[in-house]
């Protein structure tokens, strides 16, 4: 059996779509105050693990391939219209933000 197939069997797929969620209210910096230091390195972790090209388990990639989710699209979602930041294409094995 896939990965994909026994993850989504088991039921995990709700809690790895709600670590994609809590990953796309930090970036926008929606749980803690963008304007302290721990808002600020929470939003920056965030983007960090967005931009992570790797398929490891819990990892951006791997999450969307186990919700069959594109990358990009994903992406595109997390910065909405809250932010002047746009997309970039994958470059280099890396999914980047660019302001």
């Amino acid at each position: 059996m896939h990965e994909r197939d026994e993850i989504w069997e088991s039921g995990a797929t709700g809690l790895w779509l709600a670590v994609l969620m809590i990953a796309v209210e930090d970036v926008r910096g929606r749980r803690l105050s963008i304007g302290s230091l721990r808002g600020r390195l929470s939003s920056y972790s965030a983007k960090q693990w967005f931009q992570s090209s790797s398929s490891d388990p819990g990892g951006f990639v791997w999450i969307c391939e186990i919700l069959n989710l594109k990358p990009e699209w994903v992406l595109r979602l997390a910065l909405g219209s809250s932010t002047t930041a746009s997309v970039a294409a994958k470059d280099g094995g890396n999914l980047r933000l660019t302001a």
